[in-house]
């Protein structure tokens, strides 16, 4: 038999780490799910390029992310991602 690691959301918070260039369809149906299938009392939205700063002890930086398939380029200041000046390549 296989285990399954089972982490109960009811009731409780939940951070979304996700990519700026997702859809918001995307992004919406996660919500929808979290919150009625798995009554999540809240949902945090977070990008992960302004988290990968978070170590470094700053909230403004080039984040560079080089991926399998795609290689991302965001400019964050302040916590804020500036999409018109990030790339997706």
């Amino acid at each position: 038999t296989r285990s399954r690691f089972i982490l109960p959301v009811k009731g409780k918070r939940v951070s979304l780490v996700v990519c700026p260039f997702l859809s918001d369809a995307f992004i919406q149906a996660s919500f929808q799910i979290l919150f009625r299938h798995f009554s999540a009392s809240e949902i945090r939205l977070q990008y992960d390029c302004v988290l990968s700063l978070l170590p470094l002890g700053s909230s403004s930086g080039m984040v560079i992310d080089v991926g399998y398939e795609c290689t991302s380029i965001y400019t964050v200041g302040y916590g804020v991602v500036d999409l018109i000046h990030s790339v997706c390549r």
